[in-house]
């Protein structure tokens, strides 16, 4: 992570740790989209396209990879998942999110914890995109449903069950199809490559920063010794 430059993983988002995470959401999205329609907002061409390109994405290759942060560097809770193995040494390393370089495929987005907040969140985004006229030509129904598809599927990254609340979790995330290069600041592999986690291969990508004022601090485990 810190050997010559920052280099941060990022981690397919099909194969997080919780994997129930983000499941409530298609049926919120398919929810949404049925009350748009029956109250004519949207209309039945639409609203094909949209079932139409959701099938297509689910069947394409996933170009979404999330590199995921604590806002709390020293939580009880974070130590206890992540000491494996009777190892107590342990680190944390604390990055400064303002001096990140950001660009088009690449967002930071605070994961929220409250399904009603994440609800308007999502109905909002979805009304914004549909009655979005500078983005689309006035018929092309597919790349507004291209547009509302991968809205939903970064939808599935911004909500955790409350139970997880303690872990203040942020995430940068990476969008292959639309991120590019800046030599001066960061630059992504595009290569996927694989480790081994319990039997599954996990597939993941890497991205450099050339800035190494984004990187702030060290914590170690409370049962180091200091």
């Amino acid at each position: 992570i810190l050997k010559d430059k920052i280099c941060i993983r990022f981690t397919d988002y099909r194969f997080l740790n919780d994997m129930s995470e983000g499941s409530d959401i298609p049926a919120l999205f398919k929810d949404i989209c049925n009350d748009l329609y029956e109250t004519k907002i949207i209309s039945e061409e639409l609203f094909n396209e949209i079932k139409k390109q959701n099938d297509i994405f689910d069947n394409s290759e996933n170009s979404l990879y999330v590199a995921c942060f604590s806002m709390n560097g020293d939580s009880l809770p974070m130590w206890n998942y992540y000491l494996k193995d009777n190892k107590y040494n342990g680190y944390s390393i604390g990055f400064d999110f303002k001096k990140m370089q950001y660009a088009d495929g690449l967002d930071c987005i605070k994961v929220l914890y409250s399904f009603k907040e994440v609800k308007s969140i999502v109905s909002s985004g979805i009304r914004s995109i549909i009655h979005e006229n500078s983005l689309f030509e006035q018929n092309d129904l597919e790349n507004k449903s291209k547009y509302l598809i991968r809205f939903l599927k970064k939808s599935l990254l911004i909500y955790k069950k409350e139970c997880f609340s303690h872990e203040k979790e942020v995430r940068l995330i990476l969008d292959l199809d639309f991120v590019t290069d800046n030599e001066h600041d960061f630059i992504c592999d595009k290569q996927i490559k694989h480790f081994e986690k319990n039997g599954i291969l996990i597939p993941y990508c890497d991205v450099i920063w050339n800035n190494k004022d984004i990187f702030k601090e060290i914590c170690y485990a409370p049962t180091m010794n200091p």
